[in-house]
């Protein structure tokens, strides 16, 4: 199964970690004014966060709406890869998810690599100063079931229909199908 169609065929300043993980790195980081720290709370609510990072703070890079999509795309997906749980190590099997707003991600000095829900909030900014319709879909390639979710990612509305816009590796490019098994677009 891939994505083939219109939409309903597709599919800052916070982060979002186990307080018990990592209280020490949150604690030195919100003092700092990166971060704000919860527990990790789910789905629904991390995909809310996404969404009001890409559109609140699409404007912490400068003239974002002036950079062309293929130049924005070709930066993000450029931007090494890896997964919160990477960055984390420390208790195995916990969820982890870190999220900040697009200036955040984009800083090499906070940042030096993006997991999948960081590169989709950078391509729903872009999305978002420019204007055009843009959601993001959890993906699964290994069961038919949402606790099977493991991977998101930005699909936009260009004015031409709507198109997978996925950044997270280099060899990827917009429009690519995927072989999926399960997909849902994140609420709002």
């Amino acid at each position: 199964m891939g994505f083939v169609g219109a939409r309903s065929a597709y599919f800052r300043k916070i982060c979002v970690f186990p307080l018990s993980t990592c209280q020490s790195l949150g604690t030195i980081m919100e003092q700092m004014g990166i971060v704000q720290v919860w527990p990790h709370k789910g789905k629904d609510f991390t995909g809310r966060l996404m969404y009001q990072f890409a559109t609140k703070f699409c404007d912490d890079i400068p003239a974002l709406d002036r950079i062309p999509f293929s130049v924005w795309y070709s930066r993000v997906k450029t931007i090494p890869y890896k997964s919160d749980d990477e960055l984390f190590p420390n208790d195995p099997g916990r969820v982890v998810e870190v999220l900040a707003r697009p200036g955040y991600l984009m800083d090499r000095n906070i940042f030096q690599n993006l997991d999948c829900k960081k590169k989709a909030i950078l391509i729903g900014a872009w999305a978002a100063a420019n204007r055009c319709p843009f959601c993001f879909v959890a993906v699964s390639e290994m069961g038919p079931r949402p606790q099977d979710i493991h991977h998101v990612f930005s699909i936009v509305d260009f004015g031409n229909g709507w198109r997978t816009a996925d950044a997270t590796l280099p060899e990827f490019y917009v429009g690519q199908v995927f072989p999926i098994t399960y997909a849902e677009e994140l609420q709002r």
